[in-house]
């Protein structure tokens, strides 16, 4: 009866796991965001700004970054919870440092650091890389 009980016990114990219910979907920068919102405020209550034909971020996993709103490559560097981006290009320098954080599908950069007025974009995701 022992032994009888034990084979139930395992047979059990393998048709109930379920490998589905362990799996956590990680949130990753990597892969190309759309900008689609900007939040700001010029000293009232912020709001979001749909935006039309929004610049992309591509992130790739050997930190280069590529970008429809320079004219070169950038790279980054991920920080945890924060990114710091840097565009190099002949006519332009870009240095900025942005805390990330995910709203369901999206992307929202913060950079407290520049603005005072609370300046937030959303991005939503274009490609996986």
């Amino acid at each position: 009866m022992k032994n009888m009980f034990l084979i139930l016990s395992v047979i059990f114990s393998f048709f109930s796991c379920n490998d589905d219910d362990n799996k956590v979907q990680e949130k990753s920068i990597l892969g190309s965001w759309k900008l689609i919102e900007v939040y700001g405020s010029d000293g009232g209550q912020g709001q979001w700004t749909p935006i039309e034909n929004g610049y992309v971020y591509e992130f790739r996993s050997d930190n280069t970054l590529l970008s429809n709103r320079f004219s070169c490559n950038g790279t980054y560097q991920n920080l945890s919870d924060s990114v710091l981006i840097s565009f190099d290009c002949d006519d332009t320098q870009f240095n900025a440092s942005y805390e990330f954080s995910f709203e369901g599908n999206k992307l929202i950069l913060s950079n407290s650091s520049d603005c005072d007025e609370g300046c937030v974009e959303k991005y939503e995701k274009v490609t996986e890389e």
